[in-house]
């Protein structure tokens, strides 16, 4: 079912508030009562890595406080939110955590007001001693996330190829995740089996690694579905994705589905794979969906086919939806990135919306699509690309989730779109609706 969309009357902001701070009394108090730093430290790994609490300011928030152990005089810790720390890179000051102590016991402490709503990939950033100019540049802020500390605590850690460690805040209120955790409670799930190896494509004219996924009960029933998903490096290792869809395929939630992965072998190849590139129909259809269909008789038909991912692969599947319908007809678009091609190239941005307005029927095409309400630009123009897909003819689900650029969210809103593509009459878990 389409959900209305209104026309805001100004863009959104490009930049997310910066979280209020308050004091962490959480840690100020445990010192005061003469605990050990050690001893503050356990408590804060025994809730999880952070005290959530509520905000008597804003019944809509909870205060969210974090410790690290205070090492070196000349030491900052800083706490990265994506994507809030990330659009605020050229000042780090208000991330910046407070050095407490009491009776010798020195720790960093930080306490941050944060939407209840809020799912966001975190991390300390440990300096000896901070550069200002440190998210100067891209360039020289991408490496701060491979080395980057988890919290303390038992929570999901998530580990770059360099070997930073983040982890995976959601607060309470947050969109439920649904088979993205293991429940305790119940029993574990045969885990499906993983192929993985490497295309020189002929096609693209550049090398791509690739996975085949297929749950434990493709075995017995076959497949029934097939989702082909960009970015498969990040969904396979650092935020991995395929447990979940175990889950749901025993659960009864999904028929069995092979998941197709792929993601290019240099990551300077991406923008070339994923940009709006008319021959990466021909990949699917000639190398990666034939490679694929080697461990399993996978279904032919578009209507039973999803096409996915976020930025750029958002991008890519609503041009593959869109050129290529009989490839596939449904597509999880998530943060798309329709500001393309980069207006510094010289060439006019929003092709992709343009496309679309410029008239043709998308009757019959399905699209799941979701963005960040910290995204910046991209929120206006996810929204004016909703609206554009709706006019077109398609089907479109939409939700803005709390959160920002996160692979944190961009997992939950894999399965959920899953769900809702290919189980008849399902709809998106709630978000808020534009």
């Amino acid at each position: 079912m389409n959900a209305s969309i209104a026309t805001p009357s100004s863009p959104p902001p490009f930049l997310p508030p910066i979280p209020r701070r308050s004091p962490p009394t959480r840690v100020l108090d445990a010192l005061a009562r003469g605990a050990s730093a050690e001893g503050v430290l356990a408590e804060a790994a025994r809730v999880g890595g952070a005290w959530i609490d509520p905000d008597p300011d804003a019944p809509d928030h909870r205060i969210v406080t974090v410790v690290r152990r205070l090492e070196h005089d000349d030491e900052s810790a800083v706490l990265l939110i994506d994507t809030v720390t990330h659009l605020h890179r050229s000042d780090l000051a208000p991330f910046v955590l407070d050095r407490v102590g009491h009776a010798g016991n020195r720790l960093h402490a930080g306490a941050f007001s944060l939407p209840a709503t809020l799912r966001a990939t975190v991390a300390l950033l440990v300096e000896r001693p901070l550069d200002p100019e440190i998210g100067a540049t891209r360039e020289r802020w991408r490496p701060v996330y491979d080395r980057t500390e988890a919290l303390p605590g038992n929570g999901e850690v998530c580990v770059t190829a360099g070997g930073g460690r983040s982890s995976i805040l959601s607060l309470p209120d947050a969109l439920p995740q649904r088979f993205v955790r293991a429940d305790p409670s119940e029993d574990p799930v045969p885990a499906g089996t993983i192929h993985r190896g490497r295309v020189d494509s002929r096609v693209l004219g550049f090398p791509l690694d690739i996975w085949c996924h297929l749950p434990a009960s493709a075995a017995e029933r076959g497949v029934s579905g097939v989702a082909i998903f960009s970015d498969g490096d990040r969904l396979t290792s650092e935020v991995p994705l395929l447990p979940a869809l175990d889950r749901a395929s025993a659960a009864g939630a999904l028929a069995p589905v092979a998941t197709v992965l792929y993601a290019t072998a240099d990551p300077a190849d991406r923008p070339r794979a994923l940009g709006m590139n008319p021959a990466l129909a021909g990949f699917l259809t000639d190398e990666l969906l034939p490679w694929a269909g080697s461990f399993a008789a996978l279904p032919t038909d578009p209507e039973r086919r999803v096409v996915g991912g976020a930025l750029l692969g958002g991008l890519a599947a609503a041009d593959l939806v869109r050129r290529a319908p009989h490839v596939a007809r449904n597509a999880i678009v998530q943060s798309g990135s329709f500001w393309w091609p980069d207006p510094a190239d010289g060439a006019a941005p929003g092709e992709q919306l343009e496309l679309w307005r410029g008239g043709g029927s998308a009757a019959g095409i399905r699209i799941f699509q979701e963005v960040g309400e910290f995204e910046g630009h991209l929120l206006g123009l996810n929204r004016e690309f909703r609206a554009l897909a709706e006019a077109a003819g398609a089907t479109v689900q939409y939700r803005e989730y709390c959160g920002g650029h996160d692979f944190a969210c961009w997992r939950v809103g894999l399965v959920d779109g899953l769900i809702a593509l290919l189980v008849e009459g399902s709809a998106p878990s709630s978000g808020r609706i534009a």
